[in-house]
This record gives C-alpha cells, sequence and structure tokens, in this order.
C-alpha cells in the first residue's frame, strides 16, 4: 500500500460530478430497473406469512440518483439467491426515473419474481403525495404501516439508504429550509443529519430523534444505514426500544456504498445474516474495490441493542464529575464540515480518567463484547490516517462539552442518550 496516497471519492455526504462512464452504465441498468407503473395488490407466494421483510428506504432524491439506481439494479441480481416463499424485499423510492430525479413521487415498490421472465422486477404498490418530502418521519411511519400491513412476517427489517452525517440537528423551527440560504437565523447550516430529499429551491432532512420517533416500538429485528457516519452511540442509544440490531458506519462510505449483489442474499436470509452481509462492505472494498491498487477505506459494526443499557450504565460510571477529556489522542472519524466524532469506547475510557473514575476493565471488556457482535475498519481512513484495531470500536460518540450553550450542544442535551449517561 503507497501510504502516501490521499483517496479522492464521492461519498454520501458530499456533492460531485458523475463520470461520462459511469452515466453509460446508469442508463443501461436503467431498463433493467425500469417497472409497470400501475399500482397492484401484493404477491404473495405464502400467503399466510413470510420469515423476513426487508424494506429499503431510500431518499435517493439528490446527487446520489444515479447509484440508487445502480444500486436497484444490484438488489434484483441478489434477489436471484433468496427463496421468494420466505423473504420479501420491498422498496420506498423518492425519485422516478421517468423523471431523472428532478422531481418528487414517493413510490412504494415490491420486488416481485416475474412469471414470464423469471427475473425480479420492481413493481409498484403504492404511490403517495408527491408534494411530501420522504424525510417527513410522518412519511417513514406511512411506510412502515404498509409494509406491516401488506405482509406479514415473522422479521422486519429496514435499510435506510441516503446521505447520512450523524447525530446533529439538521435545523431549527421548521422541517423545510431554503438550499440558496442554508445559513440564515431562522435555519441553521446543517451539520449532520440523516437522509436528503431535494426539490427545486428547497431540500429536508430527518433528526435521528425524529427518525426514531417515526418507528413503532419493538418491530424490527435490525435497522441498517447504508450511508456516512451512522454508527453512533446517540443513534443506537435513540433506537434501543425500536430494533434488535444495529448495522451502519462510524465514518464516510464511499459512494457505491453497499455491495447489495453479495450482501442482500444474506440479508434476506430467513433468519438474517447481519454479521456476514456486514463482512461482505469489508471485503468489497479491501479485495474489489481498489483505488490505483490500494485498498478503498471502509469501516462498518454490527451492535446488540439488547445490550445498550449496560453500556449507558458503564457510560454513567464513567462520565460521573465529568470533565472533558481532551480529544487529541482520540481516533477521529469525521472529516470536513462534518461535527467532530470520536471513537466511543476510546472516548468513553478517557472521560472516566479524566474525570477521576476508575473503571473495572473486566466489566468493560464484558460489557463491549455484547454489545458489538463484530467490526471491520481498513487499515487507514479517508483522511489516510491509520487505524488502530486495538482502539476501532466500530461506534463513534460525540465528546460532550458542558460549557458550550450553542444549538448544536443543546439539541445534544435533548437526544435520550445524554440524558442516560450524563444527567
Amino acid at each position: 500500500m503507497n501510504n502516501n496516497i490521499t483517496p479522492h471519492h464521492r461519498f454520501r455526504r458530499a456533492a460531485a460530478n458523475v463520470s461520462m462512464v459511469l452515466a453509460v452504465l446508469v442508463l443501461a441498468v436503467f431498463s433493467s430497473c425500469s417497472s409497470d407503473d400501475t399500482p397492484k395488490e401484493p404477491y404473495h407466494p405464502n400467503p399466510d406469512t413470510y420469515e423476513n421483510v426487508v424494506l429499503v428506504y431510500a431518499v435517493g432524491s439528490n446527487n446520489l440518483y444515479g447509484n440508487l439506481i445502480a444500486d436497484k439494479s444490484e438488489m434484483l441480481k441478489g434477489l436471484k439467491q433468496t427463496d421468494p416463499s420466505k423473504v420479501k424485499l420491498l422498496l420506498l423510492e423518492n425519485i422516478d426515473p421517468s423523471n431523472k430525479g428532478t422531481q418528487h413521487s414517493n413510490i412504494l415498490y415490491e420486488a416481485r419474481l416475474s412469471n414470464e421472465t423469471d427475473e425480479y422486477e420492481f413493481v409498484r404498490l403504492k404511490e403517495f403525495d408527491s408534494d411530501r418530502y420522504a424525510t417527513e418521519p410522518a412519511m417513514l411511519t406511512e411506510a412502515v404501516e404498509e409494509m406491516t400491513k401488506g405482509f406479514s412476517s415473522a422479521r422486519y427489517g429496514i435499510i435506510f439508504w441516503s446521505h447520512g452525517g450523524g447525530w446533529a440537528p439538521a435545523g431549527y423551527n421548521t422541517h423545510i429550509y431554503p438550499v440558496q440560504d442554508p445559513s440564515s437565523a431562522l435555519h441553521p447550516k446543517p451539520d449532520t443529519w440523516w437522509g436528503v430529499d431535494e426539490s427545486g429551491s428547497q431540500h429536508d432532512q430527518m433528526n435521528i430523534d425524529e427518525l426514531a420517533a417515526a418507528l413503532p416500538d419493538n418491530l424490527l429485528h435490525f435497522v441498517w444505514f447504508d450511508s456516512c457516519y451512522m454508527s453512533g452511540i446517540e443513534l443506537a442509544y435513540q433506537l434501543r426500544n425500536k430494533a434488535r440490531y444495529l448495522v451502519a458506519y462510524p465514518t464516510e462510505v464511499h459512494v457505491f456504498g453497499l455491495d447489495y449483489t453479495t450482501a442482500l442474499p444474506l440479508i434476506l436470509a430467513p433468519v438474517p445474516r447481519l454479521e456476514e452481509a456486514a463482512r461482505t462492505i469489508y471485503d468489497f472494498y479491501t479485495y474489489t474495490c481498489l483505488t490505483q491498487g490500494v485498498q478503498t477505506p471502509v469501516t462498518v459494526g454490527v451492535f446488540d441493542l439488547q445490550a445498550i443499557g449496560d453500556v449507558a450504565a458503564l457510560a454513567r460510571k464513567a462520565f460521573t464529575g465529568y470533565v472533558k477529556p481532551s480529544v487529541s489522542n482520540l481516533p477521529k472519524y469525521t472529516r470536513g464540515n462534518i461535527l467532530p466524532m470520536y471513537d466511543f469506547r476510546e472516548y468513553l475510557l478517557s472521560a472516566a480518567a479524566a474525570s477521576g473514575n476508575e473503571l473495572d476493565a473486566e466489566e468493560v471488556n464484558r460489557v463491549f463484547s455484547r454489545f458489538t457482535l463484530c467490526k471491520y475498519a481498513s487499515e487507514r481512513n479517508f483522511s489516510n490516517v491509520l487505524i488502530d484495531p486495538a482502539r476501532y470500536s466500530g461506534m463513534s460518540a460525540h465528546v460532550y462539552d458542558p460549557t458550550n450553550l450553542g444549538s448544536n450542544e443543546n439539541f445534544f442535551r435533548s437526544l435520550d442518550w445524554f440524558k442516560a449517561a450524563y444527567e
């Protein structure tokens, strides 16, 4: 590996131009993803119940639109390795290929095996009001309701597909702010968020507390964020009563995101094989998606949210009499205008030391071993800095500053994680 190389990619958080080659590929896969525009009743190979139903909630009305088209093609390929009598894939897409993503259309699709071609295709089930944003919490709630109403299943999962930025607020006072004036006093420029739904002169994003509140309690087997920066303790704790497992990336993820051709058969197994699926994204960027022969940076973690109560209890011990630790030696996962986020376990240990709290090493190891099912990381991060495996937990955290009374810090104080770990 050339240790001096600095990777230059388009990530799921920043805009850039799409190459001519990629444009040709997008046009090629577009035809394979075309579908009947007439809404149809759900097709049930097994009319009683499925074992696993997964909804891909794709907010692609942004500069990732072409990648969504490509990922849809990958999904259809991956479905060939699944059992349609036991599992089902749904897709909520908030753009329409007929207008090339320039206008809103919120459409719920079902992936069906065609009787004529023996190939999978996306078929419209329902079209929601095109004036609405897919990042509206109510829109997410309705999509989940359609999933559970139309497809009885032993397990449900959601893959959130879009830009991502972590825990911090997208803005205040309204859910929509003008793109042309993102730094206005009423609508401060967002630093981090989940999802970007753009239309004309406006776009919208969703805060993590809104996202969690939009999901029903105790329904989901897993939540997977195919987005940058969403493997954070703040989001994980916010989702503690929503899903059993969380899969996410603490750093950026390359624009291609998850390789659905190889990952989806594992995610859509009758019992999702999440740890194996997480390994596929590491392998894809380590051995397949190389930049000039150099490994593309990648991080991913799989977490058992059933253990997060013990994580919070450990954090309370660490943060008693809280003194903000120095961040100079903490592994940092963010860059650019994204709010700084650091390795969660390393931050917890540093905060405990700075606050004069001695933690039992065996307890720390026991809690994290139950919480972290698996974690993978490349040799270097997106800033070309070495990742120390011994100091990589697979999850990020905000370093709390009690003296900061700014809007971001005040929003952090409103999150469930702050109340559980610091108050």
